[in-house]
């Protein structure tokens, strides 16, 4: 029974050859743009969903008009922009500041002799809000030593890059000659 619906659809699509190419190309496009759709739903619904308190988490973009005249959006905003939304806006509970800086020459000292890292992806630095408004935990210490000036947070697996297995805690970081 099947084979003989098989057949008569390929006499119909060899007789009308036209009708029944924009039939396959519509009903293509058709699939294809819903999929398109549903990825594009998915990865936007599902954007820092991994965090815990995701669904309260929000990113500032700024639209920067170029010399060239054309608009363009950037994740950075003026630094100002925490404090006064704090301020200003009574729904914000918590803003972090958060910059990115290029890559760099690291240089850490190490059993009495300087190694030297490049970094190609560069270094975040942020505010201490930033560990409690992303649950952050810590194996060493807590936010709160990042109020004292000159410290850093590592990740577990760039604390061994640069300083072995051993603790990071109370060791130097010079990243471009600076402390």
């Amino acid at each position: 029974m099947f084979a003989n619906y098989v057949k008569i659809a390929l006499r119909n699509i060899l007789r009308h050859k036209w009708y029944s190419a924009v039939n396959i190309l519509g009903l293509a496009l058709g699939i294809s743009c819903s999929l398109m759709i549903a990825v594009l739903i998915t990865f936007e619904l599902g954007f820092d969903m991994h965090h815990p308190k995701g669904e309260r988490l929000y990113r500032i973009v700024t639209d920067e008009l170029r010399a060239n005249g054309r608009l363009t959006q950037s994740g950075g905003s003026p630094g100002a922009i925490a404090e006064a939304l704090l301020k200003d806006v009574s729904d914000v509970e918590q803003a972090t500041l958060v910059f990115v800086d290029g890559g760099g020459l690291l240089s850490v000292k190490q059993d009495d002799q300087e190694k030297k890292f490049e970094l190609k992806s560069g270094v975040v630095r942020a505010t201490t809000e930033f560990f409690v408004m992303f649950d952050i935990q810590f194996l060493y210490g807590s936010a709160e030593a990042l109020k004292e000036p000159g410290t850093v947070v590592l990740a577990q697996s760039v604390a061994e890059r640069f300083f072995g297995s051993g603790s990071a805690v109370g060791k130097t970081l010079r990243l471009n000659n600076s402390s």
